[in-house]
């Protein structure tokens, strides 16, 4: 209803049809933003003569006055009033945040996915292809490690699939991965479980919708790996898979795989003539936040059915060999300073000579897990010692001998996989006899750096 009010310097009446339900319904249909203040105060004058404010306006934490009526003032007679006119709405000018779900949508453009991704063997954060691939795309990442009860046990034939002492490596290395994980913010999602069942209900639970891992060329990995993408696919999450772990691209060879040379000579010639090694990727700066997730308890020896190690057995030449990405790095700091100014091997007759840098690196364990990336080493190598002369070190000769099994593996492997051949027979007699007493200084050396 109208209503007068007397304005106390300026002696006139301003009348006004306020229209307090009219104006309340404006505001409930347009929204109201939580940092606006909604101003009152009807066409109240200032000691200057001056509006302080108008009913019917909306001052916004953007600074920005947004008015739900549009009002006119005017002079009559010496006394300001206020006129309403037929109510408009205009635009609301919201910032980003508002409807945003803050978690899966990317505010500086398109959406973003929940990614998961699963550490096989390739327990670094440097160099990781499927990590990076997985950082940039997403806005949640979640990293995994299953200690799958398969790889551990015995065989058929009585024999531990995994000793106590390689069994000792992998948890030290996974420890160590989850400690660097956590030093930017994130975690490592530990299960003991199969990767076929642990991966599709971690999605489930943290709502993640794309699986990020590194392939593998071994059988039972390969098979490993088969079912976990049907396991997923079925539950409809997406599979992304990535080459890595040789110090040559699968992509960059300048071959098919079913064209591969059988013989390691002609592969490295080819290699070595045709094909560039990519540099390798940095680890990322910042990782995407990590989804609500019990992370898990790493496992004990015990926990894995092998006995704990009372007595370190695995030493050569006095030296500890512990796990982990840190300490892989630290021997090939090492190493690459041992071997500052040598390109090659020196063939002497003595069994020492074959101990030191010259010898081998002895950096393969953290290798095999992929605490260590075949690139980094190239990289580090070539940058700091060997410039072009890298391809002429024994470094370089044993990175590619170690592709080539790698992909030889692949080219056959598949074929294998396809068959699902089992309970493949290897004659004693065709197995290398290690003798105690031999001529050979070469041989002797490698046995006592093999010897338990």
């Amino acid at each position: 209803g109208k209503r007068k009010k007397r304005l106390g310097r300026g002696g006139g009446t301003t009348e006004r049809d306020c229209h307090s339900k009219d104006i309340e319904k404006m505001k409930d249909s347009v929204g109201f933003v939580s940092s606006g203040v909604w101003v009152s105060g009807v066409g109240a004058e200032t000691s200057r003569g001056g509006v302080r404010s108008t009913r019917g306006e909306l001052r916004s934490g953007l600074s920005t006055l947004v008015p739900f009526a549009d009002v006119s003032l005017r002079d009559i007679q010496g006394v300001r009033r206020c006129e309403r006119r037929e109510p408009r709405v205009a635009p609301i000018h919201a910032p980003w945040y508002v409807g945003y779900d803050g978690f899966g949508a990317n505010p500086g453009g398109g959406a973003r996915g929940k990614a998961l991704v699963w550490f096989r063997s390739d327990l670094r954060l440097d160099d990781h292809a499927a990590l990076m691939a997985a950082v940039e795309a997403s806005s949640t990442l979640l990293p995994v490690f299953c200690f799958d009860p398969r790889q551990f046990g015995k065989t058929q034939f009585g024999f531990e699939k995994t000793g106590r002492h390689r069994a000792r490596f992998i948890i030290e290395s996974v420890e160590n991965l989850r400690a660097n994980l956590r030093k930017k913010g994130s975690d490592l999602i530990i299960r003991l479980a199969t990767p076929e069942e642990a991966l599709p209900q971690l999605a489930r639970e943290t709502g993640c919708n794309t699986v990020y891992f590194h392939r593998e060329v071994t059988f039972d990995e390969q098979k490993v790996e088969k079912d976990v993408v049907d396991a997923l696919q079925a539950n409809g999450v997406e599979v992304k898979r990535f080459w890595g772990g040789s110090l040559y691209h699968l992509d960059d060879l300048p071959f098919n795989i079913e064209e591969m040379p059988d013989v390691y000579t002609d592969f490295r010639e080819r290699v070595e003539q045709s094909a560039e090694i990519r540099a390798p990727i940095d680890e990322p700066e910042k990782l995407p936040s990590i989804p609500r997730c019990e992370a898990g308890k790493l496992p004990s020896l015990t926990d894995l059915g092998l006995k704990e190690v009372t007595t370190d057995a695995a030493r050569i030449q006095g030296e500890q060999y512990n796990g982990g990405e840190t300490e892989a790095l630290r021997r090939l700091d090492i190493y690459v300073e041992e071997s500052a100014g040598r390109s090659s091997v020196s063939v002497k007759s003595s069994t020492a000579a074959f101990l030191g840098a010259e010898f081998s690196c002895r950096i393969s364990p953290w290798l095999a897990l992929g605490c260590l990336s075949p690139r980094r080493i190239f990289s580090e190598m070539k940058g700091r010692n060997c410039g072009a002369a890298i391809n002429r070190t024994t470094t370089y000769f044993e990175l590619v001998w170690r592709d080539f099994f790698k992909f030889i593996t692949w080219k056959y492997g598949a074929q294998r996989l396809a068959r699902k051949t089992e309970g493949d027979v290897v004659h004693q007699s065709n197995l290398p006899r290690r003798t105690d007493n031999t001529s050979s200084n070469y041989i002797e050396s490698t046995l006592r750096c093999t010897a338990d």
